[in-house]
């Protein structure tokens, strides 16, 4: 069986999920996790591509993180079905910088962390790693390693060195995580941060 961890299907940013279905059966791939995009917070239509067709796709949804609301509303979305979140290190909600991450692991669902390097090998970072030892945790993108050449040696080294936590694995999506990608980034402003076209 063939999965693909990391796809994108959308009505407004990415293509839609027919065109993600006939490149799946083209290629032989039996089933994906569909990650929300950057800034889209309704997870609605990721959950009506999985109920449309059963048995092919898991859902990873978004929630912001600015509302005071938050932890309610991951758990909400949970019971509909989302079955893991995209969440930055560390997330603000409420106070408690790690309120999210908390209720994840509460609810038994991965979190998918977009952060980039510098983040994620942050003391607090690990300490949260300790804090919640069963929460899987899935470091996207490669750590987002696009970074200086002088901050990216000592970065990755110690990026690697997470993989001591037996709750942490890294994905590596594609070529963009290994060079630069022909196309500047671009700010989106209801993700918060400069992203690419694609993340």
């Amino acid at each position: 069986m063939i999965v693909d961890s990391h796809c994108h299907a959308s009505l407004d940013w990415f293509e839609p999920i027919e065109t993600l279905l006939f490149q799946m059966d083209t290629y032989g791939v039996d089933k994906a996790v569909l990650v929300q995009h950057g800034g889209e917070f309704d997870n609605s239509y990721l959950l009506n591509c999985a109920e449309q067709h059963s048995g092919r796709f898991a859902v990873t949804g978004l929630v912001d993180t600015k509302l005071p609301d938050a932890p309610q509303t991951l758990a909400a979305w949970h019971a509909r079905g989302v079955g893991s979140v995209r969440l930055f290190a560390p997330t603000e909600s409420g106070g408690d910088p790690i309120a999210l991450w908390r209720k994840a692991a509460e609810l038994g669902m991965p979190v998918s962390s977009p952060s980039n390097a510098l983040e994620l090998i942050a003391p607090s970072f690990q300490a949260l790693i300790q804090e919640l030892p069963d929460l899987v945790i899935i470091i996207e993108h490669f750590g987002f390693l696009r970074l200086s050449a002088d901050q990216r040696a000592d970065a990755y080294d110690k990026l690697l060195e997470l993989a001591r936590f037996p709750n942490v694995t890294m994905k590596i999506h594609g070529l963009g995580e290994l060079m630069p990608r022909p196309y500047p980034l671009v700010s989106c402003e209801r993700w918060g941060r400069p992203i690419s076209p694609r993340s």
